[in-house]
């Protein structure tokens, strides 16, 4: 653009400053237009970078679950299995006693 602002000052007619002028301002709205566009990206970084730290907090809640949900997995199967059947068979035992009853 300063070139073109340099070769306005020497122009020989009215022609060539005309070219000239339309150049510059043509130069001028299109560096306007870039920076419009810089800043819609840049909007659009932020929005994306947003959305990428809402995602880890969803991540992180949903791994956390996740381990809660192993551990509760693996306390219940450390538990001893003769007990569900104790009472199991304990169920059986009462029914059987309160079927006698009538």
């Amino acid at each position: 653009m300063d070139r073109y602002q340099e070769q306005q000052k020497d122009v020989k007619n009215n022609r060539e400053y005309d070219m000239l002028s339309k150049e510059i301002e043509f130069q001028t709205l299109e560096i306007e237009l870039q920076n419009k566009k810089i800043g819609e990206a840049r909007a659009g970084i932020e929005k994306r970078l947003q959305e990428i730290e809402e995602c880890k907090a969803v991540l992180d809640d949903r791994q956390q679950a996740l381990a809660e949900k192993k551990l509760n997995s693996t306390i219940s199967l450390q538990r001893p299995r003769h007990k569900k059947r104790s009472c199991a068979k304990r169920a059986k035992r009462l029914k059987f006693r309160s079927n006698r009853a009538c």
